[in-house]
């Protein structure tokens, strides 16, 4: 099914990025631009994440709506989902290029949320990539 498609009946507004080829900052901009409350930067190709991480990453930010959270895998590596607080939407908004939003993330306490296993870090990029992870799932 089209991406699209897979979203029919759910809670999700969809947004459309019309300057999608200038890359990340693009999409971080529209999201902004979209939301009040908190922005959840979420990959698409992080296949481990499950439904109870990402409600631990919105309880965390309930409990800590000011701070940046960032979630890791069990051993602290760095991974995604990121959560940003409504205080850093407007600078969202003027994100420019393709490295996202890691400029945002340099010099500012982070609040990391440790999630299961690699859930936060098993981040597939290539076909040959998600074929590696289900033959290793299926062993």
């Amino acid at each position: 099914p089209s991406r699209t498609a897979v979203l029919e009946g759910l809670a999700v507004e969809r947004i459309t990025v019309a300057e999608a080829a200038e890359g990340m900052a693009a999409s971080l901009r529209a999201g902004a631009a979209a939301v009040r409350g908190p922005l959840m930067v979420f990959l698409g190709d992080l296949p481990e994440i499950t439904t109870e991480d990402l409600q631990a990453m919105l309880k965390a930010g309930r409990e800590t709506p000011e701070a940046i959270l960032r979630a890791t895998s069990a051993e602290g590596q760095p991974g995604h989902p990121i959560l940003f607080p409504p205080a850093l939407l407007s600078e969202l908004a003027t994100l420019s290029g393709d490295t996202g939003a890691r400029a945002l993330l340099v010099g500012r306490p982070l609040r990391l949320i440790a999630l299961p296993g690699r859930h936060a870090t098993t981040d597939l990029d290539t076909p040959e990539d998600w074929a590696a992870w289900r033959a290793a799932r299926d062993t």
